[in-house]
């Protein structure tokens, strides 16, 4: 049964009744005739819902619990000072993380729609953001997907005993005969696969590492070589796009069934490997690198961006599939308690699946005599720790197989509830709606797999890391700032929690007012202006593999920062070419905006007054009760109340497009 909520609106001088209609299971769109004060109502058709709040939670954990969680994660704690990159992380995790994830996920919710008719449904000059989301998020899944091909070009190989990267020219390495192993090879082998005796030397010292770099990506020595071409990496890049295609070609009706299995399975592999990391000698070396932090580190600005926006990779946010999944949720759905699940979940996920990385790393440096620093660097940490780790299992095949069918399920979770953003905005669109999602998916894949195989010559390594360093980090920062200035200081905060939380609930009222309006942006913005004073200062720089050695300070060519300038400008130009475009065609969007920039001073003279009266009220509010009260009183308001359906902006005081796509 639909709630019908009555208001009213200014245009032209003439109050206009409102009313919204919020129903779990259709949408309606309100649109406000400013000519003549009518208000109409475009119905549509009742979106689909997820089945269960089961099924919709362990989608939202397969969205933000995928591989970044444990190649990503890693690398940065590594490359940041270990404990030191920890710090910024958690504060960015509760003082940006968790309120943008429950602003994305509570306004796809009440909106009912994807990420750009959401944010037009909130202003329509806005729409860009929901364009950059998407466009963002179509970046992301272009690299993302080759991650899960280095992925299945493991598990095929998997199926051998000994493994491959067990083995040096023939001879099975193990931690007992390397030096062994290394004479005769010197002395007496021939294989033309390790050609050389420093190739020998890293073959036998760090086999995972040498197999990883010379078999799996067969890596050039420079970003600007492109090398040989990967055939069989390019067929796990097929295989990685039409797994993706299977698992979403049907919509939420067939990814959702997936997730029953893909967001739980990795648990139980990662607890098995855990156990068996922490049992290895030196493995508490690893650990103590893990949680003690170089305070040096804490000066850095590159250091709080890399925090931020692994926040953001991870959880998904800005990326628009937030917003899309839970456009398929019902409108009375207990938002913030999801929102605290899936961010701890995933938090302690990326932290887990690290003591688990740290520990081998422990045990390869006391194997080795080198210091923890100098194991292994780069996006491929992951990828030979845990090769390493696993050929210390007893069945060490059997362990390989269910390891990477695990990564798989772990990336193609995450890949096929990210594409969700894109997808839903196709199929919100009544230019596409005669034509079947099937097709319109299988288009999708198509075009993202032909575009993606540069990534698997010989420099796609490189390629590889200037995506992730330019398109997977300041864009989504961005996009974040611009969502909760549309929020806070174009819809109104104030009017946008009225749909959230009930006015009498004041001190959960104050404290998420406070944090959108002020403490999230600004927090953003300074780190985003201190990053961007680094990046004039100090370089950018990739990992270098070339003559068997890594090298973790190569600054990037001149070139590699162009095309990084326009991976970060395509994600973001959609923001302020479309707020230009509609305020050029569109009178009275022209004429709302104008108003709002003059009503600017006012508006901030309001949020003062606004802040001292929620401050007065907060105070009255949690007077005379003891701590144990106000701890359980914040708690039962936060989890145990149901969302309400929002009033519609004021600053739309104009007709709105009823078929805009």
């Amino acid at each position: 049964m639909d709630e019908h909520i009555e208001g009213t609106i200014n245009a032209n001088s003439k109050t206009v009744p409102l009313r919204d209609i919020a129903s779990s299971s259709s949408d309606a769109t309100v649109l406000v005739n400013a000519a003549g004060g009518e208000v109409e109502e475009a119905e549509t058709k009742p979106r689909v819902q997820w089945d269960n709040k089961v099924q919709f939670l362990l989608t939202l954990i397969g969205f933000a619990v995928g591989l970044g969680n444990v190649w990503r994660f890693s690398y940065y704690v590594k490359r940041n000072g270990g404990g030191a990159f920890l710090i910024p992380y958690f504060i960015m995790l509760f003082a940006v993380g968790i309120p943008s994830f429950y602003l994305e996920l509570t306004l796809g919710q009440k909106m009912q729609r994807g990420p750009y008719r959401s944010w037009f449904k909130v202003f329509p000059p806005l729409a860009g953001i929901g364009i950059a989301s998407v466009v963002s998020v179509t970046v992301l899944s272009l690299y993302y997907n080759v991650i899960i091909s280095w992925v299945l070009f493991y598990f095929v190989n998997s199926f051998h005993d000994p493994l491959p990267w067990e083995k040096c020219c023939g001879y099975k390495v193990d931690h007992m005969n390397r030096e062994n192993v290394s004479y005769r090879l010197m002395m007496g082998g021939n294989c033309s696969d390790v050609p050389t005796t420093k190739a020998i030397d890293e073959c036998t010292q760090d086999f995972t590492k040498y197999y990883w770099y010379n078999r799996v990506i067969r890596v050039s020595d420079d970003i600007g070589d492109a090398g040989e071409f990967n055939w069989q990496l390019l067929i796990c890049l097929f295989c990685a796009w039409l797994i993706t295609y299977l698992c979403i070609f049907r919509g939420i009706k067939s990814s959702g069934k997936v997730a029953y299995v893909t967001a739980v399975f990795p648990y139980i592999v990662l607890i098995i490997l855990f156990f068996r990391g922490v049992t290895l000698d030196g493995a508490g070396d690893g650990v103590e690198f893990l949680f003690k932090p170089d305070w040096s580190k804490l000066y850095l600005p590159q250091v709080w961006l890399e925090a931020a926006t692994q926040i953001f990779f991870s959880l998904g946010i800005s990326s628009g599939g937030i917003i899309a999944l839970s456009s398929y949720s019902s409108s009375t759905n207990t938002a913030l308690r999801d929102t605290t699940f899936v961010c701890i979940v995933n938090s302690a996920t990326s932290l887990f699946s690290s003591i688990t990385i740290f520990s081998v790393l422990g045990f390869k440096a006391h194997e080795t005599g080198v210091s923890i620093d100098d194991v292994a660097n780069g996006p491929g940490l992951a990828f030979s720790v845990f090769t390493e780790a696993i050929t210390l299992l007893p069945g060490s095949p059997f362990w390989a197989v269910l390891f990477f069918l695990m990564l798989i399920t772990l990336g193609v979770d995450s890949q096929f509830t990210g594409l969700e953003g894109l997808l839903t905005v196709l199929f919100d669109s009544k230019t596409l709606a005669k034509i079947r999602k099937e097709i319109i998916v299988a288009v999708v894949c198509i075009l993202m797999f032909i575009i993606s195989i540069p990534f698997v010559l010989g420099n796609g390594f490189y390629l590889f890391q200037l995506f992730d360093q330019f398109a997977g980090t300041i864009p989504l920062l961005l996009i974040a700032i611009c969502e909760y200035i549309g929020i806070a200081w174009v819809y109104g905060t104030r009017r946008f929690l009225t749909g959230i939380v009930k006015p009498e609930r004041q001190g959960v009222f104050f404290f998420w007012w406070l944090w959108w309006t002020f403490v999230a942006p600004f927090l953003m913005i300074a780190v985003f202006i201190g990053s961007l004073v680094t990046s004039f200062t100090e370089p950018l720089e990739y990992v270098r593999y070339s003559n068997y050695e890594e090298n973790d300070h190569e600054p990037y060519p001149g070139w590699a920062h162009l095309v990084g300038a326009l991976l970060v400008i395509s994600e973001m130009i959609a923001i302020p070419l479309i707020f230009i475009v509609r305020l050029i065609w569109k009178k009275d969007e022209r004429k709302a905006t104008i108003d709002w920039f003059i009503n600017f001073p006012t508006r901030c003279h309001e949020a003062w007054r606004d802040f001292k009266q929620l401050c007065s009220s907060a105070k009255n509010y949690f007077k005379k009760r003891s701590v144990g009260d106000r701890i359980r009183i914040a708690y039962h308001r936060c989890f145990h109340h149901r969302s309400w359906s929002p009033e519609p902006s004021p600053y739309i005081n104009m007709q709105l497009d009823s078929n805009v796509d």
